[in-house]
């Protein structure tokens, strides 16, 4: 009878109602693998996944021929967070029974959380073999391959949005996934449908998808406005508020933190560590909260921000509120995030209200949009009006963006770097990603004017697919393929630095401008050309020309940018002012003059948390060069 009683309660939606009558009918008769199956399911749908994994794996030992035991099991571990154990039981699952297509895809995301790419795919493949049509397996196959194989990607996600048209995660995915390989023609079909589907209402993964995307694809500010304040609204609504911090006095040393995956062998590292060890610790109290276990990397990065901070807190086995209590156990004034939408960023962090003034910096560049970041750090010139925004603006009196000097290794011949000796070397180490249509005309352009010029770009083993869509690309705008060289990937960073010196000219994307790429350029004495656009993501390399003082490498629009690159490349005289005038500035002027930017940053901060220990709302203002 109680067996009885628990399914009725279950299938009423009364969970513990069921579970306590599924557990009295185990004490009567505690080798029913059935009750124990259905007691296990309520509490999967509990979300006690471990305990439901106990009470699967149990009934699989009175019932080890039943396949479904086995799937539920595999399904339990995985949301356990047990990859390792959800293989285990999803193999047996599907030896039990082949035809079972959702214990084969739970095959493959055990596999696939392993780090095991091949066996994933594998059982994914298992999958489709027997139901084309599975929604679920043909994502994870999509998201698996779009690295290696985008247009096979492209593909599944096509057949994806003929079967699920409305799922907002496969859309954006599917953008993704084709922007990243400079599949922008097919990527712009797709973006047609964005604004319905905005004015509907999206899902928040693909919202995150998108928000970090977006700017990618076109200088449209207000669009991607619109999707960061969806984003933001959504993870404000769906977070578990902490109550708000106790007050300080106005005469309390600044906590302040930095929140961020990147603590290690990371560009976010590379340009943030002269300011950390730059700040003025007895104004500042500075503890960095590390989102990812970054220690075995090589380099000096993650010691030398340990050393330069006063804590480091490793946040990466956290959940978004046990972090966010971490944060607030620190009496946090100043939580500064550092990731914004990359990869690795856990925005549900700061949603909770961890810190009483929380501020967005760095990052992808841009803003938030979000009701949860106080503040966001610009300058005038990636932000030339602080109106309009979700988030107040602290604009920086320099430059917003910090930088680092390092050492420069002896510059390499050009020959071993696989380039031509006598031509005109124009350099645009970005990613891929963020090369879109008009920026690639516009070198395009460049390449026909100087016919004796090429175009040396980043060529990571990841970027391959793109590298293939960008030699076409070439070859349709009348441009030789084999005038784009792609560059391997330098490990050091001091060999890294000195390859730009073989380069006359490095020459920027658009919609997205070079960030910790572009330092690198200018850093190594390479005069980086760049144009002005709509957005903040595309003035960060002007921000820096500004604060330099080169004006003239900062073009009006893409024709301006072209009639300055070619003028350049016949210059060579104006070249080598440009380079002599550049070291000059990267030794005295920010971005490269950590004591500059920290006292910039510390002085923002003090006005920041005096408006909150007044008990006055964010707004923006302009921090004076004192």
């Amino acid at each position: 009878m109680s067996a009885a009683a628990g399914d009725a309660a279950r299938l009423r939606g009364d969970l513990d109602a069921a579970l306590a009558a599924y557990s009295r009918a185990l004490a009567e008769n505690p080798g029913d693998a059935a009750v124990l199956v259905n007691r296990g399911v309520t509490l999967h749908m509990m979300g006690r996944a471990e305990d439901a994994a106990a009470d699967y794996a149990r009934a699989a030992e009175l019932a080890p021929n039943v396949a479904l035991i086995r799937a539920n099991l595999a399904a339990a571990w995985l949301d356990a967070h047990k990859p390792g154990s959800a293989r285990e039981a999803a193999r047996a699952a599907v030896a039990l029974d082949p035809a079972d297509v959702a214990a084969w895809n739970n095959l493959g995301v055990a596999c696939g959380l392993l780090g095991l790419a091949r066996d994933a795919q594998d059982a994914w493949r298992h999958a489709l073999a027997r139901d084309p049509n599975h929604v679920s397996t043909l994502f994870n196959l999509a998201q698996s391959v779009r690295g290696e194989n985008p247009d096979e990607a492209a593909d599944l996600f096509d057949r994806l949005l003929a079967l699920a048209p409305e799922r907002d995660d496969v859309y954006a995915e599917a953008i993704s996934n084709l922007w990243h390989a400079c599949r922008w023609t097919r990527a712009h079909a797709l973006l047609a449908d964005l604004d319905r589907r905005l004015a509907r209402g999206m899902g928040t993964n693909a919202l995150l998808s998108l928000a970090y995307t977006l700017p990618f694809m076109a200088d449209d500010p207000v669009r991607v406005a619109r999707v960061q304040a969806a984003l933001g609204a959504a993870l404000s609504r769906a977070a578990v508020r902490l109550p708000p911090a106790p007050p300080k006095p106005q005469s309390a040393k600044i906590a302040l933190g930095y929140l961020s995956p990147d603590f290690g062998n990371h560009a976010m590292s590379h340009v943030l560590r002269g300011l950390i060890a730059a700040h003025d610790k007895s104004a500042v109290e500075v503890t960095l909260f590390s989102l990812k276990d970054r220690s075995r990397e090589p380099g000096p990065w993650l010691g030398d921000l340990k050393r330069a901070a006063d804590a480091f807190v490793d946040l990466s086995a956290s959940g978004p509120r046990a972090a966010a209590e971490a944060i607030r156990a620190r009496g946090i004034d100043v939580l500064v995030d550092l990731s914004g939408y990359m990869a690795g960023g856990r925005p549900e962090i700061l949603a909770a209200r961890p810190a009483p003034v929380q501020v967005y910096w760095i990052g992808h560049g841009g803003f938030l949009e979000a009701p949860y970041i106080d503040y966001t750090l610009a300058d005038a010139t990636v932000c030339a009006d602080p109106a309009g925004h979700v988030e107040a603006i602290a604009r920086l009196p320099a430059c917003y963006h910090p930088a680092d000097r390092f050492a420069v290794g002896p510059t390499p011949a050009r020959g071993a770097l696989g380039l031509p000796e006598d031509a005109i070397v124009f350099a645009a180490f970005c990613n891929p990603l963020k090369i879109e249509p008009a920026c690639f005309a516009a070198w395009m352009a460049i390449l026909r004017a100087v016919p004796d010029a090429v175009l040396w770009l980043a060529g990571r083993k990841a970027y391959a697919p793109a590298q293939d869509a960008l030699r076409a690309a070439a070859h349709a705008a009348d441009v030789a393929p084999a005038r784009l060289i792609f560059a391997g990937h330098a490990f050091d960073k001091s060999a890294h630095l000195a390859r730009h010196r073989a380069a006359d000219l490095f020459l920027d994307s658009f919609a997205v401008s070079a960030a910790s790429t572009a330092l690198d350029a200018l850093s190594a004495g390479l005069p980086v050309l760049t144009k002005r656009g709509r957005q903040a993501h595309a003035n960060v390399a002007a921000s820096f020309l500004t604060a330099l003082e080169f004006p003239e490498l900062i073009a009006a629009d893409a024709a301006d940018f072209v009639a300055r690159a070619i003028a350049l490349a016949r210059d060579p005289a104006a070249r080598a002012d440009l380079r002599a005038r550049l070291v000059a500035a990267v030794a005295a002027r920010p971005p490269f003059d950590a004591a500059t930017m920290a006292r910039h940053a510390e002085a923002a901060f003090r006005t920041m948390a005096a408006r909150a220990r007044a008990g006055l709302p964010p707004a923006s203002f302009d921090v004076e060069d004192k």
